[in-house]
């Protein structure tokens, strides 16, 4: 068992490590990164949750690639997040952001798409449970 009184938050800027009066507490290393990379492996591992975090990448990918796209997002005042392997949270921005978009405009959005993808009403269900857990 961890004992979570253990862990302190210590500024990445600086090793400021020798501030703290009791030094065996554990430090942890990019925590958030390193949760991340787990949520992302367990989610690889699920091929439900792949299909749909693909059509989520697409659907970003061709938001920031075509005027058209960006133009109607504009119109219902919505934006689709990018994913960035980098930052850890970027995969959840990205579904919070298209689960924030109407079924109808996400429609919309797919049909000017050069290689449209369709979010069926189980898609949506799965983004929401991934953004739950």
């Amino acid at each position: 068992d961890v004992e979570l009184n253990k862990f302190q938050v210590i500024n990445v800027d600086y090793d400021d490590v020798d501030d703290f009066e009791d030094s065996t507490a554990t430090r942890l290393s990019c925590f958030a990164h390193s949760l991340q990379l787990c949520v992302r492996d367990g989610l690889k591992n699920a091929s439900y949750t792949s299909r749909v975090l693909g059509k989520c990448q697409s659907l970003a990918k061709s938001s920031h690639k075509s005027s058209k796209i960006a133009d109607l997002l504009e119109e219902i005042d919505k934006h689709i997040n990018k994913m960035n392997i980098t930052r850890w949270n970027s995969e959840y921005l990205l579904i919070k952001s298209i689960l924030s978009i109407e079924k109808d405009d996400l429609e919309s959005i797919a049909k000017l798409m050069e290689n449209p993808v369709k979010f069926s009403t189980n898609d949506l269900i799965i983004l929401q449970e991934i953004v739950d857990i």
